[in-house]
C-alpha cells in the first residue's frame, strides 16, 4: 500500500513538471522573447527593429521566413553574430517568432 501511495506521489509530481506549453522548458519559467530581444538584439536593432547600428537589417521591413530567422539568429549574417551558444534551440525559436511582431504590415 506504501507503495502505491508513493508512486501516485510521485506520479504526481512528474507530471507538474513535465506538462508545459510550446515555449517553455519543463520545470522552468516560460521563455519570455521579449525579454530576450532586448538583452541579445535591441542595441543594434532597437526596440521596434527599426534601429539599424551596424548595419542591422530593418526587423520591421523584412520578410524573411520563419527558418530563415531561425538559421540567421542561430549562424549570424555579416555583422551579427551567432547565437547558437548564448541561447538554447527554444530560445532561439521562440526569438524568431517574436521579432515577426515587429513588421509592419
Amino acid at each position: 500500500m506504501l507503495r502505491i501511495v508513493a508512486f501516485i506521489g510521485f506520479a504526481a509530481l512528474v507530471s507538474c513538471f513535465s506538462s508545459g506549453e510550446p515555449g517553455q522548458n519543463p520545470g522552468q519559467e516560460p521563455i519570455n522573447a521579449e525579454k530576450i530581444y532586448g538583452y541579445k538584439c535591441a542595441l543594434c536593432h532597437g526596440n521596434d527593429g527599426k534601429a539599424g547600428i551596424a548595419g542591422a537589417t530593418d526587423l520591421s521591413a523584412s520578410r524573411i521566413a520563419l527558418q530563415d530567422r531561425i538559421d540567421v539568429i542561430t549562424g549570424g549574417r555579416g555583422s551579427m553574430m551567432p547565437f547558437r551558444d548564448l541561447l538554447t534551440q527554444e530560445e532561439i525559436e521562440a526569438l524568431a517568432i517574436y521579432i515577426e511582431q515587429l513588421r509592419k504590415p
